[in-house]
């Protein structure tokens, strides 16, 4: 029943503002998406990128969470770049719309090896619209208010890039801001908790047209269990990866990105999970990437 639905989400968003979790979201696709969590990838590489990714989870369970992102990163001289970063997160009545500006410089460590540090200023648009919730009586209920605020907040990151693999460290948002505010004893306080990602990848070479490409991603914040991605893919030709990923708590995940031009990448990701009281009522997660690339000569 509808009713039941309502009750059962409302609760769990209860819980959520009294117990600290991991509150951003988790990107299969997390290597053409860096710049969301790092600001040190804005034109690292030389190259100008375009990303439009969208995460739907969950299919089939009704106001689960949705996720639309764009990214935008260029080198404007010999060591620095510039880059933004629109994200969407909707989930339920409550919706974030978060928006930064990202700024890198180049280090030259070696002939192949080249150090990125970045720095990440924005911030997020919160609004809790509760005027969608079905009620059943015509008395005014003082749980139920609409909330809109902004929260400004920044980051750090660094990327070390070799000529077969990277590492990355970051905090994208390194203030602890609070989504809602206590009021008249009412528990509507939600704390951002800082989130630091920890990424690297190596690419071992199987052949002159296929090479094996393992990487992993760590999540980390105070309060819940620390979240990793285990990821194995094969590219051929360059032309197209395949492979999948592991995260840790019951989660697979199938990987594809196809490079049919030069310029422009397409990835597609599906996920499903091992624990029955999902995988029962949804029918996985979809994920996917447009990315359009200019090198810069």
């Amino acid at each position: 029943m509808k009713i039941n639905q309502y009750i059962l989400a409302i609760t769990l968003l209860m819980l959520v503002s009294t117990v600290y979790g991991q509150q951003e979201g988790n990107n299969t696709l997390y290597k053409d998406q860096m710049n969301i969590v790092n600001p040190a990838y804005a034109g690292a590489g030389n190259t100008t990128s375009l990303v439009m990714a969208s995460r739907s989870q969950w299919q089939g369970v009704q106001n689960a969470p949705e996720t639309q992102l764009l990214i935008a990163s260029t080198p404007f001289s010999n060591n620095s770049g510039i880059g933004i970063s629109l994200m969407s997160d909707k989930i339920f009545v409550e919706k974030q719309t978060a928006i930064y500006v990202d700024y890198s410089y180049k280090l030259k460590l070696q002939e192949n090896l080249d150090l990125y540090l970045g720095l990440k200023a924005g911030g997020t648009f919160l609004n809790v619209d509760v005027t969608s919730l079905e009620t059943y009586s015509y008395d005014f209920d003082p749980n139920l208010i609409d909330s809109k605020q902004f929260n400004p907040n920044m980051g750090a990151g660094a990327y070390l890039k070799g000529e077969k693999y990277f590492v990355s460290l970051s905090a994208p948002r390194l203030l602890n801001t609070e989504r809602l505010k206590n009021k008249e004893g009412m528990v509507t306080k939600s704390t951002d908790k800082v989130h630091t990602y920890l990424s690297g990848g190596y690419d071992v070479s199987l052949s002159d047209k296929a090479t094996l490409k393992p990487s992993f991603m760590v999540r980390k914040v105070i309060g819940a269990p620390v979240s990793t991605d285990f990821t194995l893919t094969v590219d051929y030709l360059k032309k197209v990866e395949f492979g999948g990923a592991y995260r840790t708590g019951g989660t697979y995940s199938g990987i594809a990105v196809f490079r049919a031009l030069q310029w422009m990448e397409f990835g597609y990701a599906y996920e499903t999970v091992s624990n029955n009281t999902i995988s029962n009522v949804s029918n996985g997660t979809h994920e996917f990437f447009l990315k359009f690339l200019i090198e810069k000569k």
